[in-house]
């Protein structure tokens, strides 16, 4: 570096013409006094479909959460499950895999499906059974495609009848609560 700018001929003595072309890219900030470090990689433990998922379901759900679902006095549990499945904060078997800490991504209720938020509260086929089961008991729970739409549909009929949506948080609980044992 010359005067703040990039020393062109020097970097050609040292590096091929792609590198260098590379290195002129980069930016020098003149503003500042010294070189401070700049962060290259967030290690989260997401990669980036998870930070678009959260992404999707964030703008919806921060805003939504406190205002809908917690009015339906819910069991402390089920409220929490709920809570969390808002704030995309479940150990899905995809988080799970990706973190090292299971050996597969698939829904462990046979769906031979990569288990994500949308697979746990929407297209998991023990949960379509389920809603199948207790739409044959005169029950009109509706078949959801992805999460998002799930919470959106569910809050519209909180405001009419807080029973179906209750029930719905309710069965994904003990779904869930299957699972773990």
């Amino acid at each position: 570096m010359v005067n703040r700018a990039w020393d062109v001929p020097k970097l050609f003595q040292l590096f091929g013409e792609e590198l260098v072309n590379l290195i002129i890219k980069v930016d020098i900030q003149q503003s500042l006094e010294e070189d401070i470090l700049e962060l290259k990689f967030k290690l989260f433990g997401k990669n980036i479909s998870a930070f678009c998922s959260a992404a999707r379901y964030t703008d919806f759900m921060q805003e939504e959460v406190d205002h809908c679902f917690f009015k339906l006095k819910l069991n402390p549990q089920v409220e929490l499950l709920v809570w969390r499945l808002c704030m995309n904060a479940i150990p899905t078997a995809y988080y799970l895999f990706f973190g090292r800490l299971a050996d597969s991504n698939l829904c462990p209720r046979g769906c031979l499906e990569v288990e994500n938020i949308d697979n746990c509260t929407t297209t998991c086929l023990k949960l379509l059974q389920v809603i199948r089961l207790l739409n044959s008991w005169g029950f009109s729970i509706p078949i959801f495609s992805t999460f998002l739409k799930c919470m959106k549909k569910l809050k519209s009929i909180a405001v009419r009848s807080p029973f179906l949506p209750k029930m719905y948080f309710i069965m994904l609980f003990f779904l869930v609560l299957i699972e773990i044992k």
